[in-house]
């Protein structure tokens, strides 16, 4: 940002109303943490943050006059899954988690994941509970037993949903997720998880709804490509060639005979069998001595 583009962005946050200017603030100090993949001090400004509920109040300044604005987001998880050109985060749940974990600043490395946990919604929590608590495993033996509150925490907002801290706000001016952005893809997967009708009449897969849902909340998918992969983007819209397999053999087996026919998928698997064979006879066992 050169110098006079800071200053007109220091006039315009003069602007903003007192709470605005300290949300906006402190969000612009956790973001560049974030973006840049600094820990030091983001533990605690990350509590802090969560306290004050900055998100639903910011300031997005632009370098075009038109498109500063102030936005207030209808729930945490929206926040940390919009881009920073509209007041973000741009990351995963679990990637935050693990961010917060890696800053390691004590008992406030825990208390932010911790609270970041208690604002998430069960459906997130179900497909990240594994990866979380592998963290909290392997973090209690190396740094200690009160790392273990990961775990547990997941547990209780899983099963008892009053202890969430989940809330969304409601109004005229609160900024939606768009249609393709990372938390609607969320939701799309998750109606037609619960949705056995849908399931039958477009012959979508549960496994490969259920990888896309994880993929995407570990942040090791985008949006686009979580769709693909769940099999909710037709063969119309697809830009290339490209097959998404996934955990599940038949389904995976439907999408090649989809992309390139039967003939070439049969002798895509005659030469797959064939060099599985020839690898099996090439194979020499390696001498124990």
């Amino acid at each position: 940002m050169n110098s006079s583009i800071a200053r007109e962005q220091a006039d315009w946050m003069q602007t903003l109303e007192s709470q605005c200017k300290i949300n906006t603030l402190n969000y612009l100090g956790i973001r560049d943490l974030i973006r840049y993949k600094r820990t030091e001090g983001l533990a605690a400004k990350f509590l802090a943050f969560i306290k004050i509920q900055g998100w639903t109040d910011l300031g997005v300044f632009s370098p075009s006059v038109s498109k500063r604005r102030i936005v207030h987001f209808e729930s945490f998880t929206d926040w940390i899954n919009s881009e920073y050109s509209e007041g973000g985060l741009a990351i995963a749940p679990t990637q935050l988690i693990i961010l917060l974990a890696n800053a390691y600043e004590y008992e406030k490395s825990v208390d932010a994941c911790v609270e970041v946990i208690r604002l998430l919604p069960s459906s997130t929590l179900h497909a990240a509970k594994e990866q979380i608590d592998d963290l909290s495993t392997g973090y209690a033996c190396i740094h200690g037993d009160h790392w273990s509150r990961l775990e547990q925490a997941v547990e209780e907002t899983i099963n008892h949903p009053t202890l969430s801290l989940e809330t969304k706000i409601i109004g005229s001016n609160v900024i939606k997720p768009k249609s393709g952005s990372t938390q609607k893809v969320l939701e799309r997967i998750q109606r037609i998880l619960v949705d056995k009708s849908q399931l039958e009449s477009r012959g979508l897969s549960v496994t490969a709804l259920q990888e896309a849902y994880t993929l995407l909340i570990r942040g090791m998918a985008t949006p686009t490509q979580a769709l693909r992969i769940a099999g909710l983007v037709s063969r119309s819209k697809k830009t290339s060639k490209s097959v998404y397999f996934v955990k599940d053999s038949i389904e995976s087996a439907k999408r090649v005979i989809e992309t390139i026919g039967k003939e070439k998928a049969a002798e895509m698997a005659r030469i797959i069998l064939s060099d599985t064979d020839s690898a099996e006879q090439d194979f020499t066992p390696p001498n124990p001595e």
